[in-house]
């Protein structure tokens, strides 16, 4: 554990690999900035921290921004990446392979933030753009797959280059409250969990889910192959009167598992702004979408 609590200035780490117990309430890496200045975290090797309730690698900022450039695979409990969003730029890169192998959503109380990567805050008061960018490899998770929440003003980006593959969550789920785009493009496998009891609400086990509540554009591009489980294969709302636009390109296709009325393989809701739909790939399974000004299907 490192804390920065003396002086303005940054943190940077250059770690090899780290290997934690499995102790309850443990980390693998946690990194603390309690005053101004920016978190740097680089890894070559493996970071290790199989305790349930534990993390891998978790960032805790107060002021500036982040950085994560993870060239090695994480095994954690609870959450591969944790960080908090303080800064102008949130910017998380995955090379190795994450897998979050214990809690799954909404089990024993407070576990739907299990995730391979979960990325939390931003304010809209700050008067100032807060970028989140999510780059990742392969993530297999108990809980969501990669799960940003951005309170704030800027853009919410996610690419994932490998599969990602949720059991008891979405695979990529993603929440913005303020003023900016949402963009997420997955280049491998996205697939959401199969989920039971009360962990079945607000559209879990759905491959990607994309909400946006404050005011900005929603693109969703499926690269690779997209399944719901318990839920839709896409999911997205927009409240803003921007554009929602999925697209799936010739080497794409989207799904689901569910067999509820309420599970389809695209669903999405704009009631103020267009939907566009662009289908070069597959789609299997009922489309539900509240309006569209265009659905290419070729």
């Amino acid at each position: 554990n490192i804390t920065n609590e003396a002086s303005a200035s940054d943190v940077i780490l250059d770690i090899n690999s780290v290997i934690g117990s499995d102790v309850a309430d443990g980390g693998g890496i946690y990194v603390s900035n309690k005053v101004t200045g920016d978190i740097d975290i680089t890894t070559s090797g493996e970071v290790r921290q199989n305790g349930y309730w534990n993390t891998g690698i978790m960032m805790a900022p107060t002021s500036g921004n982040v950085y994560a450039e993870i060239n090695g695979d994480i095994e954690a409990g609870y959450n591969g990446i944790r960080t908090w969003v303080y800064g102008e730029k949130t910017v998380i890169n995955v090379a190795g392979h994450i897998r979050q192998t214990g809690a799954a959503t909404y089990q024993n109380g407070f576990s739907y933030r299990a995730a391979g990567i979960y990325v939390y805050g931003g304010s809209k008061e700050k008067g100032v753009a807060e970028e989140i960018t999510i780059t990742t490899n392969d993530i297999t998770a108990n809980g969501h797959g990669i799960r940003p929440r951005h309170y704030g003003n800027g853009p919410l980006t996610v690419t994932s280059n490998g599969d990602v593959n949720s059991q008891g969550g979405r695979g990529i789920t993603a929440y913005h409250g303020g003023a900016g785009p949402v963009t997420i493009t997955a280049n491998g496998a996205v697939s959401g969990g199969n989920v039971i009891g009360n962990a079945l609400c607000c559209y879990n086990g759905t491959g990607i889910y994309a909400k946006h509540t404050g005011t900005g554009t929603i693109n969703i591009t499926a690269n690779g192959a997209v399944t719901g489980g318990t839920g839709d294969g896409i999911y997205a709302s927009n409240a803003s009167s921007e554009d929602t636009t999925i697209t799936i390109n010739e080497t794409g296709s989207v799904s689901t598992s569910g067999t509820d009325a309420d599970d389809f393989a695209i669903e999405a809701s704009a009631p103020n702004g267009a939907i566009i739909v662009n289908n070069f790939g597959t789609v299997t399974g009922r489309v539900n979408l509240s309006n569209s000004n265009r659905f290419t299907n070729t």
